[in-house]
């Protein structure tokens, strides 16, 4: 009977499937989809560019758009609109700096583009993609948290720093 009721209950959620409407694929199904090209890694290994063509019926014509894959986050973000293609991104070394080929002003030239990894991002995953190992502490009582690095050396360092650069006589006075 245990069976039986596993079964009962197993086919409730198949039968749905096949009651769905079956249609062919028409054209617009079609104009909807992307083709991704020429993906290029960062030099940090943290983030993808690439152009993604759908074709424009307004335009007659295929436009290329870049986007920038976070692998960290998953989340995709177009990088490039307006007038004409972007295509053929490459990477500087410093992994911020992306050049690519457009046509926006109407010849095929290179253009660049300065990628910010860490707009709008988790301060402990702007560490993480700077490869420093850290660490978050919260204070509940104090209304504030801290990330702590995993290197004593470093992050002593990087309070050393911050001391030579804020405390120092004749120092500008202002909060980082």
């Amino acid at each position: 009977m245990k069976f039986l009721g596993s079964f009962i209950l197993g086919l409730s959620f198949v039968a749905p499937l096949g009651a769905q409407d079956k249609r062919p694929l028409g054209v617009d199904d079609f104009l909807r989809i992307g083709i991704v090209g020429d993906p290029q890694i960062s030099p940090n290994g943290a983030l993808v560019a690439y152009p993604v063509t759908t074709p424009s019926l307004a335009d007659d014509r295929n436009i290329s758009r870049l986007r920038v894959l976070d692998l960290v986050t998953g989340s995709s973000r177009e990088l490039t609109s307006g007038p004409g293609s972007d295509r053929a991104p490459r990477w500087a070394k410093d992994g911020l700096t992306l050049a690519f080929l457009s046509n926006r002003n109407g010849t095929s030239q290179v253009w660049r583009t300065r990628i910010d990894p860490s707009e709008g991002m988790q301060a402990f995953t702007a560490l993480q993609l700077q490869r420093i190992p850290s660490k978050f502490l919260y204070v509940p009582d104090e209304g504030h948290f801290v990330l702590r690095l995993r290197n004593r050396r470093l992050w002593w360092g990087v309070v050393l720093d911050w001391l030579d650069e804020y405390l120092r006589p004749g120092a500008a006075k202002t909060n980082p």
